[in-house]
């Protein structure tokens, strides 16, 4: 369905150039907004509208909750993003939605006067799936840009994202989809756009987020998951060693879902083959679909990719 400009409930439709702008709320200032993100003062959620309903927007919600208390700005109406959320995806039934939170003190100094909160809606087309493009997996770099340990930062979606930007340009240069993040310690911590998880002699295990990275939706899901069917699951620390000897490998977030891993390729040009044979994802793969898009006409594909997020 295309992106159209007809709003509902108090939103107020701001069309771009292949993306549609929603402000909720009749007293939000646009200037005022966007002065505050050029501090990066907030948080977001990028989320998929899937056959016009949005995937886990509980787990989306709990996380916009934390994150706003994290960086010290007000509670927001979740119950009423909910249902803004709601209209958005019936109106736009398969597109990207992101959700941004921001403060609404007025712009002038890194001090807010006030933390109230102001939030609007980015609805974009979703990118084309490389799912047929990369049938075997994608292939993952390790960047070289480290992800610094802020534990008042951790686990949440804050709006300065100039680490990921690096990486993203460092490694789309060299020809991978996703890149792989350490943390200044070394520690493998998650990839650019999404969380990692690695299957250790028939163990799942994914890094523990205390430091650096995004407690993905998407991995919070997974871990549900494995606790409701029985699939042990370990929350360690990983380095690169452990990613290397791993029998299989993939990537995921509350957009693209699942991805499997064919290659990684180190920093220095080392290349590190995964087996197509992936037994633990695509279990995952088949619960997920299971799960939460029981109707997606590509379920029966290797998995399920077709945007960006986390």
């Amino acid at each position: 369905m295309p992106l159209t400009n007809q709003v509902a409930f108090d939103l107020h439709v701001l069309p771009k150039q292949n993306r549609t702008v929603y402000q909720g709320g009749a007293s939000i200032q646009g200037a005022v907004f966007l002065s505050r993100a050029n501090y990066g003062d907030g948080v977001f959620e990028t989320m998929r509208s899937h056959l016009g309903r949005v995937p886990l927007v509980h787990l989306h919600l709990s996380r916009l909750a934390r994150g706003l208390a994290a960086i010290g700005l007000a509670e927001v109406d979740l119950e009423k993003v909910r249902l803004e959320l709601q209209h958005l995806s019936s109106m736009h039934p398969n597109a990207l939605i992101k959700l941004i939170a921001i403060s609404a003190a007025p712009c002038g100094s890194y001090q807010r006067q006030h933390n109230g909160v102001e939030h609007a809606f980015v609805v974009s087309a979703l990118p084309p799936s490389d799912s047929f493009e990369h049938p075997d997996g994608i292939v993952v770099r390790v960047c070289k840009t480290r992800l610094a340990q802020h534990s008042s930062l951790s686990g949440i979606k804050h709006l300065n994202r100039g680490e990921q930007i690096l990486a993203a340009n460092e490694a789309g240069a060299r020809e991978a989809q996703e890149g792989l993040m350490l943390d200044t310690a070394g520690r493998v911590t998650c990839a650019i756009s999404g969380n990692v998880f690695a299957v250790l002699n028939g163990q799942l295990c994914t890094p523990i987020i205390d430091g650096a990275g995004v407690d993905g939706v998407m991995r919070a899901c997974i871990m549900q998951i494995c606790a409701g069917i029985g699939l042990d699951l370990a929350l360690r620390a990983l380095n690169l060693a452990d990613i290397r000897r791993a029998s299989e490998l993939f990537v995921c977030n509350a957009v693209r879902a699942v991805r499997p891993v064919s290659h990684l390729i180190d920093v220095c040009g080392t290349k590190v083959v995964f087996v197509k044979q992936r037994p633990v994802t695509q279990r995952i793969i088949a619960e997920l679909n299971r799960i939460h898009f029981a109707h997606d006409e590509i379920k029966s594909k290797p998995h399920f990719s077709d945007a960006i997020g986390t």
